[in-house]
């Protein structure tokens, strides 16, 4: 039985294309160098293309200038105002 590690990268690369939420392929670039290498560049090009600030409002958040630098290198714009849901809090 083939293991998914045994795939080729170009494989791997097409099945990710598949996915359409990031953290439906988080875990699985977790799981070693490879697989994140791989999977990594496809977490930011499925939530750029589904204009998903996510990332970049949690990296701008936390001070993480290359979480931003690879956003901008699959063309997230870092110049979008994304607002705050405020709740109305009861006294």
């Amino acid at each position: 039985m083939t293991n998914l590690l045994s795939l080729s990268t170009e494989t791997l690369i097409h099945i990710a294309q598949y996915f359409e939420k990031p953290y439906e392929l988080r875990g699985i670039a977790a799981a070693n160098r490879r697989l994140h290498d791989i999977f990594n560049p496809e977490i930011y090009r499925i939530a750029i293309k589904n204009e998903n600030p996510k990332v970049t409002i949690a990296a701008a958040h936390d001070g993480k200038l290359d979480t931003l630098k690879v956003a901008a290198a699959f063309s997230a714009d870092l110049n979008r105002a994304y607002h705050r849901r405020v709740t109305a809090q009861h006294s």
